[in-house]
């Protein structure tokens, strides 16, 4: 859980230093991409949200990742999405640090995607109630 905390920040801090020292050569829509990026990569911390810090609250480890990895999802959709757009150039060429930056918030949020992937796959495993083969028809 440790690391996905540790991506999320980095996302956030990639997104908040595309903004600050590129924020005139950005195009708007750009600008909004990196605001939203930042802004559900930051919202999604549990140290700085108070619903999902309670949920965690007396969790057991895998109790956290199922819990995590349903919160997560959406989020990380928009975040990868994004980020894509920009890549893509269709609202106007990044410079070649820009691109790298852009490149890194995609490769982070689909590290947690993975993450999220595994934990819910597990979570699957882990309450599999279907009938067994022998006991099919």
């Amino acid at each position: 859980m440790d690391e996905v905390l540790a991506w999320l920040a980095e996302i956030s801090q990639l997104a908040e230093q595309l903004l600050e020292s590129q924020y005139g050569a950005l195009s708007y829509e750009y600008i909004r991409e990196l605001q939203s990026i930042y802004r559900i990569a930051h919202e999604h911390m549990p140290e700085l949200s108070k619903d999902l810090a309670v949920l965690l609250i007396n969790r057991t480890p895998h109790e956290a990742v199922r819990m995590m990895s349903t919160e997560w999802r959406c989020p990380l959709i928009c975040i990868i999405g994004y980020s894509r757009f920009m890549e893509q150039g269709l609202d106007g060429t990044l410079t070649p640090e820009q691109l790298i930056s852009v490149q890194k918030i995609r490769a982070l949020g689909e590290k947690i995607q993975d993450w999220n992937r595994i934990g819910f796959s597990e979570d699957l495993a882990f309450t599999d109630d279907s009938p067994d083969d022998e006991n099919l028809p």
